[in-house]
C-alpha cells in the first residue's frame, strides 16, 4: 500500500504563459518536461541500458537532473514512436518532438473536416495555450490524431488499423476503438491495428528482451504513484477520494456510454468519449483528446451543443498552469462534451452500428431512420461552418 507520493512538476510558466512554456519548448531550452521521461527511456534502449530504471538514474545519463521519484508510466509502445528522435541531443530533440506535435494537433482538426486555412491557426493558437503548451511536450496528442485517423480513413483497414495503433501507443487503455470496428463487422481494421500494435510494441524488445517485464513491474508502479497525485483529475480518482472503489466511476462512465451510443446510434464517438473519461490519470491537456469531437460538433450541430463545446473549451484554456488547476475541472468538461453530443445531431456517418439484423431485432425499426442529414456531410472537403448549416450531400449518403 503506498501511503506517500513525492513527484516534481516541471518549473513554472515563464513569462508569456503558454506562449512563454511553448516557446521554451520549441527552442529546446526546458529541462523538466514529460517528453523527457520518454527520450531518457528511448536513450537508454538504445545503449542497452534498462528502459525502466528509475527515471533520475536515466536523467543522469543525459546530464540532466530532474528530481522524478518513479520510472517512466508509458508502456513500450510508445517508445517505438520516440526512438527516432533520440538521434539528436535533447534539446534539439524536443524542438522537433513539440514542432511535430503541433503538427499533430493541426492534423488531428482537419482530418475531422475543416479547412487547412481554420485547422492551421486553431491548432496552433491551441499549442501556445495553456495546457496545450504543456500536452505538446507529451504524447496525449497522438492519442487524439489516432483517432481522428482511424474515423476519417475507416474504410481503409491499413490506415484505420494505424490509427488505432498510435491512439493506444501512449496508453493501452486506447485499444478500445477496436470495440466499434469488431461490431460494424470491420475486421481488417481489427487485424491490422492488432498487427501494428505488435510491431510497435516488438521493436523495443528488439534492443531490451524484457523491456514489457520491467515495464509491468516498475511503469506500472509509476502509474501507481501517479494515481495518487493530488492534481490528478481523472474520475477513477475523485471517486476514490470520495471513499468509493475504483469500479463504481468506471461503471457510471461505461453505462453512460452505453446508453450514448443507444440514443445517437453510433458506437464510434462514445467509445472515443468513455476512452478518455476512463483514464485513470488525467492531467487538463488530457482534455485535448475532446477535440476531434469539439470539432465535430462545431460543424454539424445547433446552437446549443456549440455554446456547450465553447464553455468546455474556455474552461479548459482558462485553467492555471500545470498541477495547480481545480481537478473538478475535468468531469465538468467532461459532461459538456456528453450533452452536446447528446442533444446534437449524431456525429457519425452512419456506419459504426450494430449490424442490420440485430438492429431490426432490438429495435424493430430500418437504419435510415436513425440517419440525420449530417450523415451525407462529406468529411474530406472543408466546409462552411456554423449553426445549424445545411453542408449538402453526395447524393448517395457516403462521406
Amino acid at each position: 500500500m503506498i501511503s506517500r507520493v513525492n513527484f516534481a512538476l516541471p518549473a513554472d510558466a515563464p513569462g508569456g504563459g503558454g506562449l512563454g512554456v511553448a516557446v521554451q519548448e520549441l527552442l529546446g531550452r526546458t529541462l523538466g518536461t514529460d517528453f523527457l521521461v520518454d527520450y531518457a527511456s528511448a536513450s537508454a534502449l538504445t545503449h542497452h541500458v534498462d528502459a525502466y530504471a528509475q527515471s533520475p538514474v536515466l536523467f543522469q545519463r543525459l546530464g540532466i537532473e530532474w528530481p522524478v521519484s518513479t520510472a517512466n508510466p508509458h508502456p513500450p509502445t510508445l517508445l517505438t514512436l520516440v526512438l527516432p528522435f533520440e538521434l539528436v541531443k535533447y534539446s534539439h530533440a524536443l524542438a522537433a518532438w513539440t514542432l511535430a506535435m503541433i503538427f499533430v494537433l493541426v492534423a488531428t482538426i482537419r482530418m475531422v473536416g475543416l479547412s487547412w486555412s481554420l485547422a492551421v491557426p486553431i491548432g496552433v493558437g491551441l499549442g501556445l495555450a495553456m495546457p496545450g503548451a504543456y500536452g505538446i511536450s507529451n504524447p496525449v496528442l497522438l492519442i487524439g490524431f489516432g483517432v481522428a485517423l482511424a474515423y476519417r480513413w475507416h474504410n481503409e483497414p491499413f490506415v484505420a488499423g494505424l490509427g488505432i495503433a498510435i491512439a493506444s501507443a501512449p496508453k493501452s487503455s486506447g485499444l478500445i476503438l477496436v470495440v466499434p470496428f469488431l461490431l460494424a463487422r470491420r475486421f481488417g481494421t481489427v487485424a491490422w491495428a492488432a498487427i501494428c500494435f505488435a510491431v510497435m510494441a516488438a521493436v523495443p524488445m528488439l534492443f531490451q528482451p524484457d523491456v514489457w517485464a520491467r515495464y509491468l513491474d516498475a511503469g506500472v508502479q509509476a502509474i501507481i504513484f501517479n494515481q495518487a497525485r493530488p492534481d490528478n483529475a481523472s474520475l477513477i480518482h475523485l471517486g476514490e477520494t470520495l471513499g468509493l472503489s475504483s469500479i463504481a466511476p468506471l461503471a457510471v462512465v461505461g453505462l453512460a456510454g452505453v446508453v450514448l451510443a443507444l440514443l445517437t446510434r453510433d458506437t464510434f464517438w462514445p467509445t472515443v468519449w468513455v476512452m478518455v473519461v476512463a483514464l485513470p490519470i488525467a492531467w487538463m491537456y488530457s482534455l485535448l483528446t475532446f477535440v476531434p469531437i469539439g470539432v465535430l460538433v462545431f460543424r454539424r450541430s445547433g446552437a446549443v451543443p456549440i455554446a456547450l463545446v465553447a464553455a468546455a473549451t474556455g474552461l479548459t484554456l482558462a485553467g492555471p498552469p500545470l498541477g495547480r488547476w481545480p481537478v473538478a475541472i475535468f468531469p465538468i468538461v467532461t459532461i459538456l462534451i456528453y450533452v452536446a453530443m447528446l442533444i446534437g445531431p449524431r456525429l457519425g456517418d452512419g456506419d459504426f452500428w450494430i449490424p442490420e439484423p440485430v438492429e431490426a431485432i432490438l429495435f424493430r425499426r430500418p437504419r435510415a431512420a436513425y440517419l440525420p442529414d449530417s450523415a451525407s456531410d462529406p468529411i474530406n472537403e472543408p466546409i462552411p461552418v456554423g449553426p445549424g448549416r445545411d453542408h449538402g450531400s453526395n447524393g448517395d449518403g457516403s462521406p
